[in-house]
């Protein structure tokens, strides 16, 4: 039988091989995270240009599971992040229009901003 110090040298090396593992899991989520970002803008602003063009949008777009047609789900923060990167690709700026067009909305920002408009 186990004596208590071996035990409690045991629990530490399982705590820590557990904390390494889930910090490259953590690793792996981030990144992965980062590139469905990426890959969203992208197709954000296909959709945009379509709409620019008076184009009919893909209809045959996968989607993500679980997510439903015509709804704009996503993390928190993530419209207005999409709205400063479109700010930041024209540093000669952007009109309203211009904005809500290429965001591919129609209407006011408000509900994109929320309370920090």
């Amino acid at each position: 039988m186990p004596t208590q110090d071996t035990l409690a040298a045991s629990i530490r090396k399982e705590r820590g091989r557990l904390q390494k593992a889930r910090d490259r899991a953590l690793q792996k989520k981030k990144a992965v995270d980062q590139e469905l970002d990426s890959i969203e803008r992208e197709l954000a602003a296909i959709e945009a240009y379509e709409k620019a063009k008076g184009m009919r949008p893909a209809s045959a777009v996968k989607r993500a599971p679980g997510r439903k047609a015509g709804r704009r789900g996503g993390r928190r923060g993530e419209k207005r992040q999409a709205i400063l990167d479109l700010i930041k690709q024209h540093p000669e700026g952007l009109s309203r229009g211009e904005l809500l067009n290429l965001m591919g909305v129609k209407g006011e920002l408000w509900p994109i901003l929320g309370d920090a408009a």
